[in-house]
């Protein structure tokens, strides 16, 4: 139990969402990375580039981990989503519990994350993160996905070709 608490890292971000995904009665249990120590994992910016669920297609997001005066890993999250139909979306607060599956703690880590609101749960996703300019290693990250969670990269809904909009560290 000691180890599951160390990786479930739990923020209150920020969200803005235009749409609801389908209602999902509980989070996955998700083994999370033995032996995780989140003073090793590379503080700073990180993006995500790929994620297994959700309107992949529309969302850039961005991710801030930090410590605490305690210790605990903090990590705050932004986005931007581009909406084509010119939808407004509203924003507010939320929970989201991350479980750091795998992690090389500079050059990538595999994430869940499950979102709620209240006592709700809003969406669920498994998430591949890197940091700014790291080396994406799609070998490793392949072997990890299959022997892991017998997922595909290939399954992976992909940032790369969206055009993101900039989001200032200070607004997450």
């Amino acid at each position: 139990m000691k180890t599951i608490i160390a990786v479930v890292l739990i923020g209150i971000l920020t969200y803005a969402f235009a749409e609801t995904t389908d209602k999902i009665e509980k989070c996955q249990e998700v083994s999370p990375m033995e032996n995780f120590d989140s003073t090793k994992l590379r503080k700073g910016t990180w993006f995500m580039t790929r994620a297994k669920n959700g309107t992949a297609s529309t969302l850039c997001q961005k991710f801030k981990f930090e410590h605490d005066s305690k210790k605990n890993l903090v990590v705050r999250y932004g986005f931007h989503i581009s909406d084509e139909k010119g939808a407004s979306g509203k924003s507010g607060n939320f929970q989201a519990d991350f479980v750091i599956i795998a992690t090389d703690y500079e050059n990538y880590a595999i994430v869940y994350r499950c979102v709620k609101i209240g006592t709700e749960i809003i969406g669920d996703n498994f998430l591949i993160l890197i940091p700014n300019r790291a080396a994406i290693k799609h070998e490793e990250i392949k072997k990890l996905l299959s022997d892991k969670l017998n997922l595909r990269l290939n399954d992976f809904h992909t940032r790369k070709n969206q055009k993101c909009k900039s989001i200032k560290d200070n607004m997450f």
